[in-house]
């Protein structure tokens, strides 16, 4: 498949000399009950969501407004478990989702009691057109900013599935030294997740570079720590957006 995908992805141009791409994003709240715990959502942490996921993608060329916001009261929703119930999700998705393949929908839900550090994911753009109804991000709700998931509430868990959501990988794809990675080239080969930024990592000597330990589609345990796209990253995303979502100028 990748093969495949980076033939599609050759372009003439580089992520500088592109015109700028404006996204709508539309957030699905699920929700239990009308209390933070149950999920409810304030509307000044979306507001503060748009301007982190546009400082973060600043350097991109891609920019973020908000589109339409639905509170869908739903308690087996809200708590059903990353891959627990895939087909139950597939339909309430498919029943609320907004927009084309340009649009981003964000369901934001609980994922269940025990989350057991489940975050978010994303559906990849290659994928929208076998499953147009199923395209979108879901967003552990506590990772907004201002949410109640400590270290890991400043905004940037969206700013990572957002990146899933134009086709990057994780920047330690496949957990080895060796294998094309995430298949962008200036995104240094390192083999697992970094978790932490403070000292300077090296899991792959013989490899060029550091691991990456602030880049966005790395894990980390604290937003603290991801503050950034590589140049590569940012022409994956848009020749990806052009590919597979119909963005005539990316």
């Amino acid at each position: 498949m990748f093969s495949e995908e980076k033939k599609k992805m050759k372009s003439n141009h580089g992520p500088g000399d592109r015109p700028p791409i404006k996204l709508p994003i539309n957030f699905h709240v699920v929700f239990e009950n009308h209390t933070q715990p149950g999920g409810m959502v304030l509307s000044w942490q979306i507001e503060q969501q748009i301007i982190r996921t546009n400082l973060d993608f600043a350097g991109t060329g891609i920019s973020f407004e908000l589109g339409s916001v639905t509170h869908n009261r739903n308690a087996k929703w809200f708590h059903t478990g990353v891959g627990n119930d895939y087909e139950f999700e597939k339909a309430h998705m498919r029943k609320i989702r907004a927009g084309d393949a340009k649009t981003i929908n964000v369901y934001t839900v609980g994922f269940g009691a025990n989350r057991s550090g489940a975050y978010g994911y994303a559906h990849y753009p290659s994928h929208y057109q076998n499953d147009q109804g199923w395209d979108g991000v879901l967003l552990n709700y506590a990772t907004l900013p201002g949410g109640s998931e400590e270290g890991v509430n400043l905004g940037r868990v969206l700013t990572h599935e957002i990146g899933h959501w134009m086709g990057l990988l994780h920047t330690f794809e496949g957990n080895s030294c060796d294998g094309p990675g995430d298949y962008v080239n200036d995104t240094p080969t390192h083999n697992g997740p970094s978790w932490y930024c403070d000292a300077p990592m090296d899991t792959c000597p013989g490899k060029e570079g550091t691991d990456p330990v602030h880049n966005f589609m790395n894990y980390a345990v604290k937003d603290y720590c991801e503050t950034e796209f590589t140049s590569g990253q940012t022409e994956r995303m848009r020749d990806q957006l052009r590919v597979y979502r119909g963005v005539e100028n990316a």
